[in-house]
């Protein structure tokens, strides 16, 4: 069982006299303090006290509220005695604290939320140290002798909602004591979400209600398995006049309301009400939650196009439509509780603002800077963003309560292959600008998923976002420094070197990158032979066993990933880095919960990754010989995501790779969408012997149906697709998308010069079974072993 450690560093105490307005809150490792705590401040009570016994090695008690106290105090939340001394918590901000010292005796009040357990943590780190840089990296200075000057402090934070929804995907899977580590930790950086999830929602947002899910969440309030049947004008018009609901998935997304129909108001309304009245009678009033979320479905929203909405959408477009919905609902809601805020999402099709339609003074635009169009890796201010920063601009002209919602480096399938980057330079001044641009809530997403490859430096992300979200006054550089220091230890300096290497690699790209982006143009042998040195040096500086290997540990997975992937890359012993890497990601898998789904695909995931890394030596055929040429093997294939087909590759002695994929056989549950025939088409209209190219970023490519050429002999042959111009995204897809082939390792960074990516691409494939041969007794099956690429042909004019 992997330990969860503590960092201790000593600091060195000189005796001095004790100055008149010092409070002496232990002597010699011992204390005569009582800790006094408001009925509903008992975690800010355990979380002071914690922290007060390991930096003094003291044993401070606490009690509640009136019970007996001898000797001085520090009193927690809105008591007796802060009141007395006019510390009033219902006249603070929700989050907002106070830090006064009366005499021998100190007091920290805090607004209704979090106030109170604010302070103690603003306490702890700004009077005595205290850090907390990550789940597994505290730094607790010992002082025996614990004084503190005569403290006035009344602060807030700078965003009043914070959250960095980062490592949820993996963390829910993963044993108790990570999980509540992660979740005590979010609380000590100033945090504002909670992510104990489950239920009916995710919850991460704790002052939104958790009766539903805070985002997509249209059908929560008029449902159409309750109402489509009677009422469909309750619900979107398509273009032919016809009323349809969203099916998608579970939620059943892809579907809207009609957003001018007076009853579907009301009936919206009525619900919201009565959500809330059940919110107030389930909970304490420090627990109410003061934000709710009318939240267009998922899947491109597919708006009403009946006459009075399209009125409504070509005067002010299409945010004015939702707009004008949201408001009328918003102003009733305010006529009962003024104090409740409406939140909605200017996202995908409704981030463009209303031409005149302006919201409510209770409602939050929650406007969401797409990931498939910002370039994470650089602050919003920078020239290769200048688009997303127009459309932000112009939102915070209108004067809205805004909340930003943007995506990181994202993990998962947007990391999918890995690679290396980092955007701890676009935090901090991106952070600052929504700040001074009215924003006063922030969400970012970035996914770490634990056992796969991870994001180099994303715990320093966490960590240095967090900070600056509570105070965004706060030295980035400093800030860094010393997250360095804690979380690396005896590898901090060349762990800084490795991150210093390549903020400055990621700062020099001219071009706009995202998380869409499959590669990275500065990743070439030279830089990753001298990243993987940085690496090495940290290694052998670390103690197995250590949290400082871990740490180290994690950051080496992607750049070995890239290393292992680029298979004529001379960068160390390629035998031994796999075998490193392989044992540091199952090292990790032993993390999760047994039998988790979760755990389950990353052993699939870590079986797929070390087949990409099989070296093949592919002969060149000979009507290629002569040419440049890229040859591509069955290990640079794989599934497209989601397909769970267990025999991926098979030996074939027919292939010289000697293995290759297979098409998997169709399936009864997709209703035969997969089928093997010359003469059927499945799904799309599209044959089986359809193959092509596609980029995802550019969203274009070539397609070539190979069904009146496929070889009778049931043996290998190439089959050319076409010429194309391979991008970072692009892939080869077969057999209805189901079989793919990535090309991201043979994109290069043109330079400006013209051609360089321009290909011939081939596939050699095989077909079998009576639906291709007739007579044949094998069965039905597409086999693809190669990709080969070759530069086309000059032409000679003559």
């Amino acid at each position: 069982m992997k330990k969860l450690f503590i960092v201790l560093f000593l600091s060195s105490i000189i005796s001095l006299p004790l100055a008149a307005d010092l409070l002496e809150l232990s002597k010699s490792g011992k204390t005569n303090y009582t800790i006094v705590y408001n009925a509903l401040e008992k975690e800010a009570a355990d979380e002071l006290k914690l922290h007060l016994d390991k930096i003094t090695g003291a044993d401070f008690k606490i009690v509640k509220e009136g019970d007996a106290v001898k000797g001085p105090a520090i009193y927690l939340g809105n008591t007796a005695f802060a009141r007395e001394h006019k510390i009033e918590s219902s006249k603070l901000a929700p989050e907002e604290w106070v830090i006064r010292d009366f005499g021998k005796d100190l007091v920290i009040a805090g607004g209704k939320r979090h106030g109170t357990l604010n302070g103690v943590y603003d306490l702890l780190e700004t009077q005595f140290g205290c850090r907390w840089y990550a789940w597994d990296t505290t730094v607790i200075p010992e002082n025996p002798d614990l004084t503190l000057k005569s403290v006035k402090i009344r602060k807030q934070p700078s965003f009043d909602s914070r959250e960095i929804y980062d490592d949820y995907f993996s963390s829910i899977a993963l044993k108790r004591e990570f999980r509540t580590a992660r979740k005590i930790f979010r609380k000590r950086i100033g945090g504002s979400g909670d992510y104990g999830g489950g239920g009916k929602a995710l919850a991460y947002w704790p002052r939104h209600s958790r009766n539903y899910d805070d985002v997509h969440n249209f059908y929560y309030f008029l449902n159409p398995k309750k109402y489509f049947k009677e009422h469909p004008e309750y619900f979107s018009m398509n273009a032919e006049g016809k009323r349809f609901h969203g099916t998608k998935g579970p939620n059943m997304n892809g579907g809207n309301f009609c957003l001018t129909n007076p009853e579907v108001r009301n009936i919206v309304t009525a619900k919201l009400l009565e959500t809330i009245a059940a919110d107030r009678k389930a909970l304490p009033e420090n627990h109410w939650p003061d934000i709710y979320s009318l939240s267009p479905m998922d899947h491109d929203g597919r708006l009403c196009l009946c006459p009075k909405c399209a009125a409504v959408e070509k005067k002010e477009r299409k945010m004015g439509l939702l707009l004008d919905f949201i408001n009328d609902i918003a102003r009733r809601v305010y006529s009962k509780y003024p104090d409740i805020l409406i939140r909605t999402e200017a996202y995908s099709m409704w981030t463009e603002p209303p031409v005149s339609i302006r919201p409510e003074k209770n409602i939050v635009i929650k406007w969401c800077n797409m990931w498939g169009s910002n370039d994470c890796y650089r602050p919003i201010t920078h020239p290769v963003n200048a688009g997303q920063k127009t459309e932000f601009d112009r939102w915070a002209k209108t004067g809205a309560k805004l909340f930003a919602r943007v995506y990181w480096n994202m993990g998962g399938q947007f990391f999918n292959p890995a690679r290396v980057e980092t955007m701890v330079d676009a935090i901090a001044p991106e952070i600052r600008y929504y700040h001074q641009n009215g924003v006063t809530m922030y969400f970012a997403e970035f996914w770490i998923q634990e056992g796969d490859n991870m994001q180099n430096f994303a715990t320093l992300q966490s960590y240095l976002g967090l900070k600056l979200m509570w105070d965004v006054t706060l030295d980035e550089e400093k800030l860094i420094a010393g997250f360095m220091k804690a979380y690396y230890g005896p590898a901090e300096k060349p762990m800084t070197a490795f991150l210093n290497r390549l903020r400055k690699a990621v700062a020099a790209v001219p071009a706009q990158m995202t998380s869409i982006n499959r590669g990275r143009s500065y990743c070439t042998e030279s830089f990753m032979r001298e990243c993987w040195n940085d690496l090495k040096q940290a290694y052998t500086l670390t103690e197995q066993g250590t949290i400082y290997r871990d740490h180290v540990e994690r950051e080496m997975l992607t750049p070995m990933f890239v290393i292992l992937r680029n298979t004529e890359w001379k960068i160390g012993d390629r035998k031994k880095m796999i075998a490193q890497y392989t044992a540091i990601r199952e090292r990790l898998l032993n993390n999760y919960r047994p039998g988790t789904n979760s755990k389950k695909k990353m052993k699939e995931k870590l079986r797929s990754d070390l087949t990409s890394f099989i070296k093949l030596n592919l002969p060149v055929p000979e009507q290629f010989k002569g040419r440049e040429v890229k040859m591509l093997g069955w290990p640079q294939l794989k599934w497209a995501k989601g397909i769970g087909y267990p025999n991926q590759f098979v030996n074939d002695p027919d292939s010289v790779t000697g293995k290759a994929m297979i098409t998997q056989k169709p399936s009864k549950r997709r209703n035969g969408a997969t089928i093997h025939s010359l003469v059927k088409p499945g799904v799309g209209k599209m044959y089986s012997t359809a193959v092509g190219i596609y980029d995802h970023s550019s969203r274009s490519g070539i397609n070539r149906n190979f069904r009146k050429m496929v070889a009778k002999d049931e043996k290998y042959h190439w089959y050319k697709i076409g010429t194309y111009d391979v991008q970072q995204g692009s892939l080869i897809w077969l057999y209805y998308w189901n079989c793919q082939c990535p090309l991201e390792s043979v994109w290069q960074p043109d330079d400006g010069m013209p051609g360089l990516n321009t290909w011939e691409i081939w596939v050699s494939l095989k077909f079998t079974g009576p639906a291709y041969v007739e007579g044949s007794k094998q069965p039905d099956r597409i086999w693809w072993d190669q990709v080969l690429l070759v530069k086309p042909e000059k032409k000679v004019v003559k």
